[in-house]
C-alpha cells in the first residue's frame, strides 16, 4: 500500500518508517503543510496518516482541506504519532489477522 504520512516531527520518519515497510508499505514523509499538499498535487496515495498535532500548524485544517480537495480519501488520524510509535526496539509486531487475544490494536505491537 502507498501511504503518505504529515508530522512534524521528523523521528516520526524513521520509527513509523521502519515498521510500515517491514510490511511492504512504501511511505512518503511531510514535516509541512506545503510539501505535504504539493506531494498531493502530483500523486495520489493510498492512504493519508495525518498527525492532528502540527505545533504552528493545524491538522484540523488539513482534514478540512483533504474534504475538499479529495472528497471520500481514506485518512487516518493520530491526535500525537509520536505516542502512536513508542515501540519498543526488540518488539516484533504481529499482523492483526494473527493475534488471537480479541483486543483491539494498541501502540506496542
Amino acid at each position: 500500500m502507498r501511504l503518505i504520512c504529515l508530522d512534524d516531527d521528523p523521528r516520526i520518519e524513521a520509527v513509523l518508517g521502519r515498521f510500515l515497510k517491514r510490511f511492504g508499505h512504501a511511505v512518503d514523509f511531510h514535516v509541512s503543510i506545503a510539501s505535504f499538499k504539493a506531494a498531493l498535487a502530483s500523486d495520489t496515495p493510498e492512504l493519508v496518516l495525518l498527525d492532528l498535532g502540527l505545533g504552528r500548524e493545524n491538522g484540523i485544517d488539513v482534514i478540512h482541506w483533504l474534504s475538499e480537495t479529495h472528497p471520500g480519501f481514506p485518512s487516518f488520524s493520530f491526535p500525537d504519532m509520536a505516542t502512536i510509535c513508542s515501540i519498543p526496539r526488540d518488539a516484533s509486531p504481529a499482523r492483526p489477522e494473527s493475534r488471537s487475544s480479541g483486543r483491539s490494536p494498541s501502540p506496542g505491537w
